[in-house]
């Protein structure tokens, strides 16, 4: 009888008026774009750079990832700011649009193979359409987060041997 499984709670964003749900649990924190850093050569799937408690996090356009209509980036466009222990980067976001609690009975599992990379763990049907559960492990490939991980260092080390503006330097 459905209905018996456990509540889990989901954070519910839109990229490219589609609807991704990830488990609260996984979740960090939320942030409105900031300064970010923007390094030259940047690959068109990272948005920059965000200096989160002295730590560079690579934030990631799934819209570039997941070959979706683009969005417009603004002071409000929404990063997610994952756990440390599950992901190294940061996902940008059209909207962020509630959390919810869902019966796990509800979620109706996606064939890996149906997927890119098999980043869509389940769907959750809802009247106005359905809602895809990131499988957040598997957002990048293997290859892919290689690849962020060399940027990433590149970009710290260049920017460590540059020094700052003087406007930087002032608190």
């Amino acid at each position: 009888m459905a209905g018996h499984g456990e509540k889990r709670s989901f954070l519910i964003s839109t990229m490219g008026g589609i609807e991704y749900a990830i488990p609260t649990s996984q979740i960090r924190e939320i942030v409105h774009i900031p300064e970010l850093l923007r390094p030259i050569g940047l690959p068109d799937v990272l948005h920059g750079f965000l200096n989160f408690e002295q730590q560079l996090l690579p934030v990631i356009r799934l819209d570039v990832l997941f070959e979706i209509d683009s969005i417009e980036i603004n002071l409000f466009s929404p990063i997610v700011l994952l756990r440390p222990d599950i992901a190294d980067f940061c996902l940008l976001f059209d909207t962020v649009e509630r959390v919810v609690e869902i019966n796990t009975d509800f979620l109706i599992a996606a064939n890996p193979e149906h997927t890119f990379n098999g980043c869509i763990e389940a769907q959750i049907n809802q009247q106005n359409g359905a809602i895809f559960l990131l499988r957040l492990d598997r957002i990048l490939t293997e290859k892919e987060t290689r690849s962020i991980r060399d940027f990433s260092e590149q970009s710290v080390r260049r920017m460590t041997r540059m020094p700052l503006p003087p406007e930087r330097l002032s608190p």
